[in-house]
């Protein structure tokens, strides 16, 4: 956890613009939906035999 707290304050706060306009995180939510609305085939995934089982 050092090593991560450390890294965040020397490098990765800094690197952020406060003034920066960004968009809200609602604008993003058809986009998420979009990926998340079928499934795809995956290694991680089980298939459908083993799920039944």
């Amino acid at each position: 956890f050092e090593h991560t707290a450390q890294f965040c304050h020397l490098y990765d706060q800094n690197a952020f613009e406060p003034d920066y306009d960004t968009m809200p995180l609602e604008a993003f939510v058809p986009m998420v939906q979009r990926v998340m609305e079928r499934p795809r085939t995956s290694i991680y995934k089980g298939s459908p035999a083993v799920a039944a089982e």
